[in-house]
């Protein structure tokens, strides 16, 4: 479901925009990560294009989320409460990866 009144147009620049998103994700300190996944969480949640670009099959937003969230450079700069709210914001966006759920749940621990 489309945000309302969401145009053809309008629809390819989201997917254009969670594109440009996941090109930079590599970029991002631990801090980045959280905030940019709090606001894809809410777009989310309005928008399944952005859902299905970050949880769908071939969803290169979720595969760049889960890869810089891995990351040696970020995984241990997240606080533990961060990284617990970092488990509910994937659940919010539909992204499941045990790997990554399973770090996050260590580093909240």
């Amino acid at each position: 479901r489309p945000l309302r009144g969401q145009s053809p147009q309008e629809l390819m620049e989201t997917v254009g925009l969670c594109r440009l998103i996941a090109q930079r994700f590599d970029s991002f300190t631990a801090d980045d990560v959280c905030h940019t996944c709090e606001a894809l969480a809410l777009l989310a949640r309005k928008d399944l294009a952005v859902k299905e670009q970050i949880s769908g099959r071939g969803g290169k937003l979720g595969m760049a989320i889960r890869h810089r969230a891995l990351d040696p450079a970020v995984l241990p700069a997240l606080r533990p409460d961060a990284a617990a709210r970092l488990v509910w914001l994937l659940a919010q966006m539909g992204l499941r990866d045990e790997v990554l759920l399973h770090a996050l749940g260590q580093r909240a621990a």
